[in-house]
């Protein structure tokens, strides 16, 4: 699947690096990095590219408040928003995958 070179994640360039030889996907917030895996069908790396894109959203925007364990249990991460700040992620979320969706009004 064919993903953007570069995306803005709430108002910050992160760079899209695709990983041969992996299905999974991570994001270095200090480098603006966004890694997104070659391998498995193009709707699982779809998936991994809005997982990535919408965590790093989040954390850019401190919606995140705890660290509840190891990244091992998948629970390191909590996000806790209110009604305006969702509104605030969805409008990032669509901002940043925009270019990569054909629609018209």
């Amino acid at each position: 699947m064919k993903f953007p070179t570069k995306i803005l994640c709430a108002g910050k360039k992160y760079n899209i690096i695709r990983k041969e030889n992996d299905m999974g996907g991570s994001a270095k917030l200090m480098n603006q990095e966004i890694n997104i895996g070659k391998e498995g069908k193009d709707d699982e790396q779809f998936d991994t590219f809005l997982h990535e894109v919408a965590e790093v959203i989040l954390l850019e925007r401190n919606y995140s408040y705890t660290n509840t364990g190891s990244w091992d249990d998948n629970g390191a991460i909590k996000f806790v928003f209110n009604h305006k700040e969702f509104q605030t992620f969805i409008s990032d979320l669509a901002f940043a995958i925009q270019p990569l969706i054909k629609y018209k009004i």
